[in-house]
């Protein structure tokens, strides 16, 4: 059952935008949270919401640290301001990753794959 219109029903389930990078589909950062993570995060309460919360804003910390880089790489041409609070990101947001992980620890949590 269902067989019959397994490429037809799969053109309008934005699979085929979902694997491209360049696709307007709402992500436009690597690291960011899905409509479908976030309706997750919204059903959790307590200690579950707090894990998740955790786990999602890791990966998006971690997601932001391709784009510093590019914008700290002299060569790009991004003025000296500029780099200098790309610089300044990086660094906080790697602390604060350094934070997360050792709550997720404290949690029994695992970062995200």
């Amino acid at each position: 059952h269902g067989g019959h219109d397994g490429t037809g029903g799969h053109a309008g389930h934005g699979a085929p935008t979902a694997a491209s990078p360049a696709a307007d589909d709402g992500a436009t950062m690597e690291g960011m949270a899905t409509k479908a993570e976030m309706a997750r995060l919204s059903s959790l309460n307590g200690p579950d919401a707090d894990t998740y919360f955790l786990q999602l804003m890791l990966r998006h910390h971690q997601g932001g640290h391709h784009m510093m880089s590019m914008v700290i790489d002299p060569a790009n041409g991004a003025p000296e301001y500029v780099r200098a609070l790309a610089e300044q990101m990086d660094k906080a947001q790697t602390a604060e990753e350094s934070t997360m992980k050792q709550m997720l620890a404290q949690r029994h949590a695992q970062p995200l794959g």
